[in-house]
């Protein structure tokens, strides 16, 4: 295959995830990774439907390789701090997703997603801390953000709720 297969094979992956054929997607992913295996884009997507389906490990293990091949790729250092969450590692999971941030301050995902993951361990302070820190740098997603805070807020009290009865 020539460079031009590359792009083809990455093109049909594409379009495969927008018209929600994630299993497809997959498939020409691994068989794009496979021939190009120093491509990061083709890593940074086949670690993404992994994650989609559930796959931590394998997701993990894509978002490792991409960081072989660009270590401060704030994309694939999202991915991990998201993997080690749900693999049970919160605290390396965390670390990750800072780091993320400390390469690219503006990618609000990874804000985003570090104010999810705050919220799901029940440190809602830091949840709510990390969704308004999100907000400086993108004010146009100020309704998403207000959002989280709302449900933070939601679940911050029902937490207490339930822990005083």
């Amino acid at each position: 295959m020539n460079k031009q297969s590359l792009q083809e094979l990455s093109e049909k992956a594409k379009q495969a995830i927008k018209n929600g054929c994630n299993k497809e997607a997959l498939g020409l992913y691994k068989q794009l990774v496979d021939l190009y295996p120093h491509y990061k884009q083709g890593w940074d997507n086949l670690g993404f439907l992994y994650y989609m389906a559930g796959s931590f490990k394998k997701a993990k293990m894509c978002c490792e390789k991409s960081l072989e091949l660009v270590e401060d790729n704030y994309y694939a250092l999202k991915g991990l701090g998201l993997c080690l969450v749900r693999l049970g590692k919160p605290e390396e999971g965390i670390a990750s997703l800072k780091k993320s941030i400390a390469v690219n301050p503006y990618y609000f995902d990874s804000r985003y997603d570090l104010g999810v993951t705050y919220l799901e361990l029940k440190q809602f302070d830091n949840a709510v801390e990390c969704f308004r820190e999100a907000l400086k740098f993108a004010p146009e997603k100020r309704l998403i953000i207000s959002r989280a805070v709302d449900y933070t807020e939601r679940q911050r009290k029902r937490f207490h709720e339930a822990a005083n009865q």
